[in-house]
């Protein structure tokens, strides 16, 4: 083959690789350079998140508060949401989007490892997680007035880990919600009360977040997220 055909062809073929390679990549590809950003190499999943800056929790089974002066594992609350854009292919499905957040238990909770008795009889009663009825909001650090966001949800504590010690406490929101409240690039304060439970946590504005936010309402399947 003459060297000149050769040379045209490997261009042809580079520039076909490329198209393909940009066909295939999904909505979120390339804003994984943003802070607080995670997206998986092909741009369809993604997950985003801030973490607290002051927070105080009392969370159930205990009269002492929680605090970041506790320990590093009281350090701070993240709030997160990810999602994964379709199309679906047999090992990775589309996933709405849904939000978590996680919350620093007391240190003297500890769940049960699997060589512990406990960790079977919790797991084989079905009392392995512990939840508690909460009311969750959203509002405005700097302007009093009504609610951004106020909804009744559920504290999820888990008893058991069969490996490492998740030290942390759990509440699944709805994911768009959650993404419309970050795209304000405001500062919020982040309540969640119950019976037994009192959390207060503030969360700086993260405007770098807001473009990523953006791209997940439009993206990301609508369907409401089954909890986890």
């Amino acid at each position: 083959m003459p060297r000149l055909l050769y040379t045209q062809l490997m261009c042809l073929m580079a520039v076909i690789a490329s198209l393909l390679s940009t066909a295939q990549a999904g909505p979120f590809d390339g804003l994984n350079v943003i802070e607080g950003v995670e997206t998986s190499r092909n741009g369809r999943w993604i997950s985003i998140g801030v973490w607290s800056g002051q927070y105080r929790a009392r969370v159930p089974g205990f009269e002492e508060t929680v605090t970041p002066a506790m320990g590093p594992d009281q350090g701070r609350m993240f709030l997160s949401v990810d999602c994964r854009a379709g199309p679906a292919t047999e090992h990775f499905p589309a996933r709405p989007a849904q939000a978590e957040l996680a919350i620093p238990d007391h240190p003297d909770q500890i769940p049960h490892n699997w060589w512990n008795p406990m960790y079977w009889i919790l797991e084989l009663t079905g009392n392995h997680v512990e939840k508690v009825p909460v009311r969750l909001t959203f509002a405005d650090v700097h302007e009093p007035g009504p609610v951004w966001h106020s909804e009744r949800n559920t504290l999820e504590r888990y008893r058991t880990d069969y490996s490492a010690v998740r030290k942390l406490l759990s509440v699944w929101i709805d994911g768009p919600t959650v993404l419309e409240i970050l795209a304000k690039r405001r500062d919020m304060q982040v309540q969640v009360r119950g019976q037994v439970t009192q959390i207060t946590a503030v969360f700086k504005a993260a405007p770098q977040l807001r473009e990523a936010a953006q791209k997940m309402l439009r993206h990301c399947p609508k369907e409401n997220p089954a909890r986890r």
